[in-house]
């Protein structure tokens, strides 16, 4: 026999007889706290608390901190990893940030027994995987319908899994965080309208950002290069749906005419993703970096672009707008360059503190060269952009509204 073929047998079997002594230990735990005390807010999440999905990190640990009686059941799961991380070096990465949260998060299991007055969670997908769950433990839910995580627009899956979400008795209400998604769920009828409160944009690490120290560089005046970033996640070879291809051609393009512009990769692309010879000198990569890296690195930066596009990486598939790094980008005072096609944008104005474009590279490369001749405008941009994202992603307007619908559903 292979092998290969006998140590996987014997792999899966360990997972197995693990899996079997999980369930056993909880069940025994069940009988043991069948009068457990009663946990106010229950967050049931895949990811959290791994220190790459920030977002995650932000929002839930507000809720541990703001809230005093609140338990986050994860599966630990990570990504754009090497390899997956074990529960163990995810908890232990957290802890040594956030040492007092440790005794609130325990690792999700079905079988477990929970009491509670209220769930919360992120993500169509993780209503998929944790509704039996909720409805077997009888707890009331709300959750934040974010772009991504298995919706999809237009598709029957997606919206049959709306529709499960949705008429469960113990729905009591969703988040939408674009005006594409509200009216999504609105003029579809997945629920009432008086079920739908809409919280633009996202949880962010803005004050955490912003009061960082770190000090903005001005080309000609503290560096001789100008500096243009793309910062995202792949999900796709290529990274297409987040617009790396549109990048790199842009990057050749502009290192044909501009020799002091220099071009910077954060996430998990290298230079065998696209062939990048001829710029090889110019374009440096850094992998996948957590949120203690950005402040410094956006420092240097003066435009981050993302050419991002819906419905590549599945039908029905899209990103917020902005996306979560062209937002953390301008909460530091990058001048943000980006795509809307869906027409989401709501608060910034093209020219004024954002630069809307399209995907087309020689257009970028037109809108990008008037700046780096005109730099005065776009240090006015990238300046006047700051102020406005530091104010739409503050806790002012994203955490307190999202805890008060919490609290609203915990009686408070």
């Amino acid at each position: 026999m292979n092998i290969s073929r006998v140590l996987k047998r014997l792999v899966n079997a360990r997972k197995v007889v693990k899996e079997i002594v999980d369930d056993s230990i909880v069940i025994f735990e069940n009988i043991l706290l069948s009068n457990r005390h009663f946990t106010d807010l229950v967050i049931l999440d895949d990811t959290f608390p791994f220190l790459l999905s920030a977002f995650r990190v932000f929002e839930f640990n507000y809720y541990l901190e703001t809230f005093d009686n609140v338990e986050v059941h994860s599966r630990f799961r990570t990504f754009s990893s090497d390899k997956p991380l074990k529960p163990s070096r995810v908890l232990d990465d957290y802890y040594r940030l956030y040492p007092k949260n440790a005794h609130k998060i325990v690792k999700f299991n079905r079988r477990r027994r929970v009491k509670g007055q209220l769930v919360y969670f992120v993500f169509l997908e993780n209503a998929i995987q944790f509704i039996d769950f909720i409805e077997q433990n009888k707890i009331p839910f709300v959750f934040t319908l974010y772009p991504g995580g298995g919706f999809q627009i237009g598709q029957v899956r997606s919206d049959e899994n709306l529709r499960r979400i949705c008429s469960s008795s113990y729905f009591r209400g969703v988040i939408a965080t674009q005006k594409i998604t509200r009216d999504y769920l609105i003029n579809n009828s997945f629920c009432d309208k008086e079920m739908v409160e809409f919280i633009y944009g996202g949880v962010f690490p803005s004050e955490y950002l912003a009061s960082s120290g770190s000090v903005k560089k001005y080309y000609k005046q503290d560096k001789c290069t100008f500096d243009v970033c793309f910062v995202a996640h792949k999900y796709m070879p290529r990274g297409i749906d987040k617009g790396y291809d549109v990048f790199i051609e842009v990057a050749k393009k502009l290192s044909k005419s501009h020799k002091d512009i220099h071009f910077h990769v954060v996430g998990s692309f290298d230079k065998h993703d696209i062939d990048v010879r001829g710029i090889d000198e110019r374009i440096r990569f850094y992998g996948p970096r957590a949120t203690s890296f950005f402040s410094e690195f956006y420092s240097d930066m003066d435009i981050i672009l993302s050419p991002n596009a819906p419905f590549i990486l599945n039908a029905g598939g899209f990103d917020g707008f902005p996306t979560g790094s062209c937002i953390e980008a301008g909460i530091c005072g990058v001048a943000v360059f980006c795509t809307d096609q869906l027409q989401q944008n709501i608060h910034f104005r093209d020219n004024s503190n954002i630069v809307i474009t399209t995907r087309d590279p020689s257009d970028i490369c037109e809108r990008i060269t008037h700046y780096y001749e005109n730099c005065d405008s776009l240090y006015d941009l990238s300046e006047e952009g700051k102020n406005l994202f530091r104010s739409i992603f503050s806790e002012q307007y994203q955490l307190i509204p999202r805890r008060n619908v919490i609290s609203r559903y915990l009686g408070r």
